[in-house]
């Protein structure tokens, strides 16, 4: 047998022995551990497949970009700018009229309008009306009836008729007043009719009683009645004070009729 012949032979002979030995040291090694090593070689297969389910990924992003998505992604900025134009164009517009100084002519109409409020006034909605010999007030073309009216700082009454009041008492409650000719409420201390009698009313026209009225630095006494206290003598609280033809009040040393007394500050006899 040539040399060739024989190297072939062992070569294959050596084969035969390697296969034959391999599957038999392989069949008894995992017989011993089957608890751990299963677990372990299953592992061991997934690490080579992973990857390979990585680089598909890989491969699909890498070629995505790569082509189709810059095209679409160039698109869609080219659309946002064109709202980008669109505002830049509304400011242009905005300042047009700011330049075309509209605000300036606005201050004109309303110049217009400050002459006018000086000529219409309230006053037209509150008038004075002559019906018959008679005085009326209307307010926004309502006759006003049993109800004061102010006009000009003086208080008016109109009764259940609307007829303007004049010189006449009038009692409302427990309240008098007096109204003169024109039909104002009198104040202060006024005379109202020819007896001589006066009397004292507030500032809402209200006639004054059973007090003493402090005026111009000196003091009077309005009774019961409303008369001013005149020429007499008044007792309060065991307390005699004297009133002389004025109706004001004594103080200091004064001669009563005949006879001489001293009354202290606030007209006390003493």
């Amino acid at each position: 047998m040539k040399p060739s012949c024989r190297s072939l032979i062992g070569t294959l002979a050596a084969m035969t022995l390697m296969g034959l030995t391999s599957p038999t040291a392989l069949a008894d090694e995992p017989t011993p551990g089957p608890t751990g090593d299963v677990v372990a070689e299953q592992p061991a297969d997934l690490p080579a497949a992973t990857p390979e389910a990585s680089a598909a990924p890989t491969e699909a992003p890498a070629a995505d970009p790569s082509a189709s998505p810059d095209a679409d992604p160039s698109a869609a900025p080219a659309e946002a700018a064109e709202p980008g134009a669109d505002p830049s164009a509304a400011p242009t517009e905005a300042a047009e009229p700011t330049a075309a100084a509209d605000p300036s002519a606005a201050p004109e109409p309303s110049a217009s309008p400050s002459d006018n409020p000086s000529a219409p006034t309230a006053d037209p909605k509150r008038t004075w009306r002559e019906e018959n010999g008679k005085l009326y007030f209307y307010e926004n073309g309502v006759k006003q009836t049993n109800t004061w009216i102010t006009w000009d700082n003086l208080k008016y009454y109109f009764g259940a008729d609307g007829v303007l009041q004049t010189d006449t008492w009038l009692h409302q409650g427990d309240k008098w007043y007096y109204v003169d000719h024109y039909g104002a409420a009198v104040t202060g201390r006024r005379q109202v009719d020819d007896s001589g009698v006066e009397y004292f009313f507030d500032s809402n026209g209200v006639m004054q009683t059973d007090r003493w009225i402090d005026q111009d630095g000196v003091s009077f006494y309005v009774q019961s009645s409303g008369a001013i206290a005149t020429n007499a003598w008044l007792k309060f609280d065991n307390k005699w004070f004297y009133v002389d033809a004025n109706g004001i009040r004594a103080v200091g040393l004064v001669k009563v009729g005949t006879e001489w007394y001293h009354f202290s500050d606030d007209g006390v006899m003493t």
